[in-house]
């Protein structure tokens, strides 16, 4: 293993740690001791690898939007260009939520970082990696719109303000990834979760029900 090998599993190793103790106990009461720990190195690793508790907070949630938007775009690439505006929705919406359910606790820590960041409770060096984040939500935003907004001019979806719609289409997407979280979301296949959330999404906006 060459030391950039290993200097990059160290990385992963403490932001696996770190998301799945803020995960569980929430972000503020997670010290950098306890994440060091958790993966059985000192807090001078920590430290070498990010300057503070809220830059390892910043990395998870970027990563976390840079693959949903990686699954949803690579979903909707697996769609016919013509093919209507709902199934490409579908297919965004299918691939954003398999992406969350693969990765449950990122999911809802990146939820509390977005709670928190508008609370104004993190330090000022959280802010670039988020901005980075929400650069990869409005990609990932962009990508529904341009969908419905093609969905509206053939008269198959019903028209709204795009980012209202947008949210309506997303908001399904979101509660089904923290029910996964649960004891009973956790025993049901995610496939099957991804293929519900993402027919009910196609269809909420439709002007009329789908072709079978």
């Amino acid at each position: 293993m060459t030391p950039d090998t290993s200097a990059s599993d160290a990385r992963r190793r403490l932001m696996a740690a770190a998301a799945s103790l803020f995960a569980t106990h929430g972000y503020a009461a997670v010290s950098i001791d306890q994440i060091a720990a958790a993966v059985g190195a000192t807090k001078g690793l920590y430290y070498h690898h990010f300057k503070a508790k809220a830059d390892v907070l910043a990395e998870i949630v970027s990563a976390a939007r840079a693959e949903a938007l990686n699954a949803a775009s690579t979903a909707l690439g697996a769609v016919a260009p013509d093919a209507p505006a709902e199934k490409r929705i579908a297919a965004l919406a299918e691939g954003e939520l398999t992406a969350a359910l693969a990765a449950p606790e990122i999911h809802r820590v990146a939820a509390e970082a977005n709670d928190l960041l508008a609370q104004e409770r993190i330090s000022p060096g959280f802010q670039p990696l988020a901005d980075a984040a929400t650069r990869d939500r409005e990609a990932l935003e962009r990508l529904y719109q341009d969908a419905y907004r093609e969905g509206v001019k053939t008269g198959r979806l019903e028209p709204l303000p795009p980012r209202f719609a947008v949210w309506l289409i997303r908001l399904p997407i979101l509660a089904a990834a923290e029910w996964a979280a649960t004891p009973e979301g956790a025993r049901t296949p995610a496939d099957r979760v991804a293929e519900a959330v993402a027919r009910f999404a196609a269809k909420g906006l439709l002007e009329t029900d789908l072709d079978d």
